[in-house]
């Protein structure tokens, strides 16, 4: 796949998605050890309950780990 994005000339992802310490966690951390520059929107990723934390605290974590290490946050659309 990275090879068809240096073909493309992408170097910039935005990020939303579905289980946020797992799916989206990975990909954000392979994308930016890959070099891609990566964005978000706060609150576009999601998850579930689990037995030690709820999902809003699994989220509210791993924002706090990604903000200004491994993407930026944007306000707006």
């Amino acid at each position: 796949m990275n090879d068809k994005l240096v073909k493309l000339n992408v170097h910039q992802f935005e990020i939303c998605g579905a289980q946020t310490e797992y799916c989206v966690d990975t990909t954000i951390r392979m994308a930016h050890g890959l070099g891609y520059k990566l964005f978000m929107k706060k609150g576009l990723t999601t998850t579930l309950n689990n037995d030690l934390l709820g999902a809003k605290t699994i989220i509210a974590h791993h924002e706090n780990i990604w903000d200004g290490r491994f993407l930026t946050f944007f306000d707006g659309c």
